[in-house]
This record gives C-alpha cells, structure tokens and sequence, in this order.
C-alpha cells in the first residue's frame, strides 16, 4: 500500500491550516506530532477522505481517493485504522 500527498494545503477562510505538504507514505506505523493547532487532525481527516483539501490531492496506490466510488471511504478508512471522534464525544 501506498499513501501519496501532493501539494496538499487546507484553508479556512484567511487561516492556513496546512500549507502544500507533499508526503508518501508506504506500509509500516507513522505517528503525528505537533503542538496543539498545528494541523494533525486537519491531515488525518484529509488522508482518510473525510475532509476535502483546498488544494492538491491524495492518491491510494496511485488512485486518487476523491473518485474511488461509492466505498471509497470504507476502503480508506479501514486501511488507516482511523476513527473521527469529532463530535461523537459529549
């Protein structure tokens, strides 16, 4: 599996949150750190095609995940492991 990044930046109204990151990623464990702010979730959402980037795009091996089709987000997300507990949490 491979995971690409391409000039991938996310902009909400004048705030920058992520700024053309570029980053392939190949199977193995990675980690996000960084201050609080500093884009991580911002990057995990856009990864895992539950928020669209405001720039660049997110390839699966070598498939763009923004016209994977209708099981696109199963696909992605089952592969990362990843859950978005926003707004699930009281």
């Amino acid at each position: 599996m491979r995971l690409t990044l391409e000039n991938i930046s996310k902009l909400y109204g004048d705030t920058i949150a992520l700024a053309h990151i570029n980053l392939t990623l190949e199977h193995g464990i990675y980690g996000l750190l960084g201050p609080n702010g500093a884009g991580k979730t911002t990057l995990m959402r856009i990864m895992t095609d539950l928020l669209v980037p405001s720039t660049g795009r997110v390839l699966l091996d070598g498939q763009d995940i923004a016209v994977m089709g209708a099981d696109k987000e199963c696909r992605v997300i089952r592969r990362f492991g990843y859950e978005d507990f926003k707004g699930r949490l009281s």
